[in-house]
């Protein structure tokens, strides 16, 4: 199996930043981003941590395993100096006590071997009284449970020069819900991200009993708006940190 460094090492694609944008106004007040701290937790390249900076936080950390990402993050962040990254396996990276008040997270934990009260536990820790949690990962359905067996067993049996055939699917299925304006590098870097070295799909109850059991309380958990015509179907939650 291909480690997850050599994986993500080069693999950078960006994701729509109106969608982010919508995404984070209708999950968070301006008083929960206006001079708080934040973690981008699983950053990618950045795209939620610039949407952040717009809305004035005292402070915003990303961490990523992928050397691009952190590259191009830092490229960007070149203007601004309260804004930083860091290239760390988050399986292997601990948290520092009482750091930030706001935790995102969109669609990482479930590519991370690392168990999942652990992580929960992580996300205490780092968190402040009253800390704000947001998570999103994809939701454990049939559908998508079949996906990611069937690309499990097609990355065995077929080399990977032949795995282009996804690239065709997913820019037909963009043609018939009539996406024309197509950036056709991002589509070849979300096929690779299809054969990920490790994916494992959380159930709901799991993830309730996790944040509870490290003192979170659950504001809402809901089916997420989809970003992409082509993503599969995701699950939204929100907690905030109970005072102890």
């Amino acid at each position: 199996m291909m480690s997850s460094d050599s994986f993500y090492k080069e693999l950078s694609y960006s994701n729509d930043l109106d969608y982010l944008n919508n995404t984070i106004t209708n999950n968070f007040s301006k008083t929960e981003i206006i001079g708080k701290d934040i973690l981008d937790y699983g950053c990618g390249i950045g795209d939620a941590s610039f949407v952040f900076i717009e809305y004035k936080p005292q402070s915003i950390t990303g961490i990523d395993i992928g050397e691009s990402n952190i590259d191009i993050c830092n490229k960007r962040s070149l203007k601004s100096n309260n804004i930083k990254f860091i290239q760390k396996d988050l399986n292997h990276y601990k948290l520092l006590p009482g750091q930030y008040d706001l935790v995102w997270s969109d669609t990482a934990i479930e590519f991370l071997t690392k168990d999942i009260n652990e992580i929960l536990l992580d996300f205490k820790t780092c968190l402040r009284s009253d800390g704000v949690l947001y998570l999103s990962f994809t939701k454990k359905t049939f559908s998508n449970v079949m996906l990611y067996k069937i690309l499990s067993f097609f990355k065995i049996i077929v080399p990977e020069r032949f795995r282009s055939i996804f690239y065709y699917l997913i820019m037909f299925k963009y043609k018939l819900n009539g996406v024309n304006d197509i950036d056709k590098n991002n589509v070849m870097s979300k096929v690779k991200y299809l054969f990920v070295p490790y994916i494992r799909l959380i159930a709901e109850a799991e993830i309730i009993a996790a944040i509870e059991n490290n003192g979170f309380q659950l504001q809402y958990m809901r089916d997420r708006i989809k970003s992409d015509v082509n993503s599969p179907s995701h699950i939204e939650l929100k907690a905030i940190l109970k005072n102890e």
